[in-house]
């Protein structure tokens, strides 16, 4: 049952619900403008330790204040249920735009995951790894803007304690990096990587990682023809293309160790289509060596 009210809340419509709950589009009377609610479900909500985890995460996240991530204004308990409150997103997915239009023009992809990479670039500047990207946590607005959201279950990254191994593996199946299927420990790489199954998507008009399960995603993920790209050369210009194999490349190492050289290709790919790109960004590219 849609509850009638939260806190001050008044809530009009459900927006979606996963794994972890619901999100409620409602309005706030005070400021007379809507914002999205993200309660956690039952069954998270009777166990304190992950309700503290979300609470704490929510403000983490809260305090990120960048256009690409969906700013989160509170996080609350009500009667024992946490919910955090954060911007509304008017809007539609990239899961929903993928499905009506198949698959995107490749300016138009480069655009947001270069929007989605400035986002997780200035998370992993506070520790913060996003863990769970998808088409589905990409909104776009109606302005075309890009705005990440679902850090909820982003992790905070302390580098100098011990990686903690989760009960339960977070993400989605097909957009894991293959890290997690041999059980390593995973950093602000994996997210990269699921960045790259998404521009994939995006250009290829299909997924990277067809199978839903753990066990079909595994079988792909670890074949010796990971990933198989090919299906995609009459398209893409080479730069695109060596990004997309990059970001992707099975071992982290061989993968963008950070979103700066990433950005910078992305900008030079934007040079090549004739767009202008500053020299500062081609020098920066050029220092670059193409994936082997």
């Amino acid at each position: 049952v849609m509850p009638k009210v939260l806190g001050r809340y008044h809530i009009i419509s459900e927006l979606g619900r996963g794994g972890m709950g619901v999100v409620y589009k409602a309005v706030d009377p005070k400021l007379e403008r809507f914002i999205a609610i993200k309660c956690l479900n039952d069954e998270l909500s009777d166990d304190e330790i992950t309700v503290t985890r979300f609470l704490r995460e929510a403000r983490n996240v809260a305090a990120l204040n960048h256009p690409h991530i969906a700013q989160i204004y509170l996080a609350d308990e009500d009667e024992g249920k946490p919910y955090f409150v954060m911007e509304f997103v008017d809007g539609e997915s990239l899961a929903d735009r993928l499905e009506r239009d198949g698959r995107l023009l490749p300016e138009q992809a480069r655009r947001i995951v270069t929007e989605c990479a400035q986002a997780l670039k200035a998370a992993h500047e506070e520790n913060i790894v996003h863990r769970d990207i998808k088409p589905g946590n990409i909104m776009i607005d109606r302005r075309g803007r890009s705005v990440l959201t679902d850090f909820g279950i982003a992790s905070v990254i302390h580098p100098d304690a011990e990686q903690v191994k989760s009960k339960y593996i977070m993400g989605t199946p097909g957009y894991l990096p293959p890290e997690v299927m041999t059980g390593k420990a995973v950093d602000h790489r994996g997210d990269l990587f699921a960045l790259g199954a998404v521009y994939y998507e995006m250009l290829a008009g299909k997924r990277l990682v067809p199978g839903s399960g753990l066990e079909d995603t595994a079988r792909t993920l670890l074949a010796a023809d990971f990933p198989e790209l090919g299906d995609l050369d009459e398209t893409l210009d080479d730069k695109t293309f060596g990004v997309l194999g990059r970001m992707l490349a099975p071992d982290p190492d061989k993968r963008y160790q950070d979103y700066d050289a990433l950005l910078a290709d992305l900008g030079f790919a934007a040079a090549a289509a004739g767009v202008s790109a500053t020299p500062a960004v081609d020098a920066a590219t050029q220092a670059t060596p193409p994936p082997p």
